[in-house]
């Protein structure tokens, strides 16, 4: 009796779905980071006296 493809074949290889999610995340933090680092960039004043830089947010009175 011959073996027939049907009697070897387990099934696809399961995808690593755990691992594509966390590199995702991973991924998405990163350029969330380098996003808000661009951001507070443009808010920071800088002090000519001690070289010190502080964040002024634009919803905080002055």
């Amino acid at each position: 009796m011959a073996i027939k493809p049907k009697d070897i074949y387990k099934s696809r290889k399961k995808s690593h779905t755990a691992a594509k999610v966390t590199v995702l995340a991973i991924f998405l933090v990163i350029a969330l980071v380098i996003t808000a680092f661009f951001v507070v960039r443009s808010w920071a004043v800088y002090d000519s006296e001690t070289g010190t830089a502080t964040i002024v947010w634009p919803w905080t009175p002055e």
